[in-house]
């Protein structure tokens, strides 16, 4: 997303602006230096709001610094859910498999994609029908909040992208 530039203070560069203070009320058409005056007196930043081909552009007195702050936060919360991952190896214990797999629950009820596998290590590698069916065992835990559309593999992973329901 690209973000909006705006000009601040002096790098305003229209004679007459129209002032609109910070709760939006309508201060009428004043002076660039008036308008300019009236922010810093009350310790605010002056703004342009609209693009100056526009007419008299629009200026806002405001906090420049919390705006863009409050612009970046409402920037990253339209992010999409990142994919998160949970691995381990054919090994691992039955107490902590179920400790992972409460997590992986967690990650769907927020709505997280989540690539669930195991680790195949050495010769684990000669074994990969048996960690099918451990991450068969271990799919049925999320039978009714994840799809998935398989399990796959490669060199030394076999794993399954589960998708929130």
């Amino acid at each position: 997303m690209a973000s909006a530039r705006y000009f601040v203070n002096d790098n305003i560069r229209a004679n007459r602006v129209l002032l609109v203070d910070s709760d939006n009320t309508n201060l009428g058409e004043h002076s660039r230096h008036a308008a300019l005056e009236k922010a810093r007196s009350k310790g605010l930043d002056l703004v342009l709001m609209s693009k100056p081909n526009e007419g008299t552009p629009i200026c806002k007195m405001m906090d420049y610094g919390k705006f863009k702050y409050d612009q970046s936060k409402k920037a990253n919360k339209k992010k999409p859910p990142a994919m998160k991952e949970m691995m381990f190896h054919m090994r691992t214990s039955e107490h902590d498999m179920e400790t992972k797999t409460k997590k992986v629950q967690g990650f769907l009820d927020k709505k997280h994609k989540v690539k669930f596998g195991i680790y195949l290590k050495g010769r684990e590698r000669n074994f990969r029908s048996e960690a099918r069916a451990i991450l068969e065992n271990s799919l049925s835990a999320f039978s009714g909040k994840a799809k998935h559309d398989g399990i796959k593999e490669s060199d030394r992973l076999v794993f399954v992208t589960l998708s929130p329901v």
